[in-house]
């Protein structure tokens, strides 16, 4: 069932799917085409009497609109997303819910300068809603305005309103700011104070390694490393910091073995990464889903694997029966050694296949094989009287 699965997947994947090249309309526009609003339109949204006001006035089909780029900002339609939330912006200028949620979808899809221009758009309009912005910060970040990274998340921060925790994803932005300006004392003490907050953030305990690292700390650096590594063992970076540190300490037979599992991860993650963003602007494509999967699957990441297992469903083409596509999802989870998104993905086959015969004599397999007599009997039967086996 696996090998036809990826066969399908792999004609699926073929350059006969839609390219890059051939994408959406949507995403040749630009925030900075958008309609401006007239002054103080939004004005009153700052108010809780005047945002019932303000947004009960609003025509049916804007409302509509939102509400679908809402759903499909969650299950990660980013494309679709756009296209309602500027067909939102072209009734409503300047509307500040759109315009939040337009920046932050084009964070997602990895347009720092678009994201940059949504939100400070945003900003001009609803300056009382700054603690939403971090991922403003985020794109300053990532586009190399270090300066006015750092400045954003303090700003961010200090406008958290009151009986609100302290945002640990902003933290964290200010303390990789105040690296990159060659502040890393400071930079330390907020990537612990990130830990104060999320004890299980590796990637705040992998950039004290690494800063620690720099500054030849190499024993405290190789134990931030390894509890980065024990809190994410599928991240490619802690491994490599250990691997390069224990070198440094000439431990080189720890060393070696850290490296080969490093370069397993490593390419693992470019693939997954060049994946995952095509994914972002072609979600439902069969094929990558699949090979997404089986990546994951590949270096043992169940929660990762169950997440790609379920993007695989969902993009299922007409040409891929829902019983071949759940039972990919079962095989995958077995061979995992997932025994419970096994039972969960058994569970879905049953329900979603019922009519199906070979989905109840797959059943039959799967109980026998955990010694689950009662099942094994019942599938059994049902796959007879579908008309399986010799009837």
């Amino acid at each position: 069932m696996i090998a036809a699965v990826l066969a399908l997947a792999a004609s699926a994947a073929s350059p006969q799917e839609p390219a890059l090249a051939e994408r959406p309309a949507i995403l040749d526009r630009t925030p900075d085409s958008l309609p401006r609003c007239e002054r103080d339109r939004w004005a009153e949204l700052a108010t809780p009497d005047g945002r019932e006001r303000v947004l009960g006035s609003l025509a049916p089909e804007v409302i509509e609109r939102m509400n679908r780029a809402e759903n499909s900002y969650r299950a990660a339609e980013y494309v679709t997303a756009l296209e309602d939330l500027y067909a939102a912006l072209d009734a409503e200028p300047d509307m500040p819910p759109a315009l939040l949620l337009l920046g932050t979808t084009y964070f997602r899809l990895r347009r720092y300068g678009d994201c940059r221009l949504s939100l400070e758009r945003f900003l001009g309009v609803s300056s009382g809603e700054l603690w939403r912005t971090q991922a403003l910060g985020h794109s300053y970040y990532s586009l190399g305005e270090y300066e006015r990274a750092r400045d954003h998340y303090e700003a961010v921060l200090a406008a958290i309103p009151e009986g609100l925790s302290e945002s640990a994803e902003a933290v964290r932005g200010l303390a990789l700011a105040h690296m990159r300006m060659g502040d890393n004392a400071r930079a330390l003490e907020l990537l612990a104070r990130v830990l104060e907050l999320r004890p299980d953030h590796a990637e705040a305990r992998t950039w004290r390694a690494r800063i620690l690292y720099d500054e030849d700390e190499l024993e405290e650096a190789l134990a931030e490393a390894r509890r980065a590594r024990e809190l994410d063992p599928f991240e490619p970076q802690p491994w490599y910091l250990v691997m390069r540190i224990l070198y440094d300490l000439d431990r080189e037979e720890e060393a070696r073995e850290a490296e080969a599992q490093w370069k397993v991860l490593d390419r693992v993650a470019q693939e997954v990464r060049s994946l995952e963003m095509r994914l972002r602007f072609q979600p439902r494509q069969y094929g990558l889903c699949v090979r997404l999967s089986e990546l994951y699957a590949s270096i043992g990441d169940v929660h990762a694997t169950r997440e790609a297992l379920a993007k695989v469903v969902l993009a299922r083409p007409a040409e891929v029966s829902e019983f071949e596509a759940r039972a990919y999802v079962l095989d995958t989870l077995v061979r995992l050694e997932d025994e419970e998104g096994a039972r969960v993905a058994a569970l879905a086959l049953e329900e979603t296949c019922a009519n199906v015969a070979d989905a109840w004599r797959k059943l039959e397999l799967f109980y026998a094989t955990r010694l689950d007599r009662v099942n094994q009997v019942r599938c059994g039967e049902m796959y007879r009287r579908l008309g399986g086996g010799d009837g």
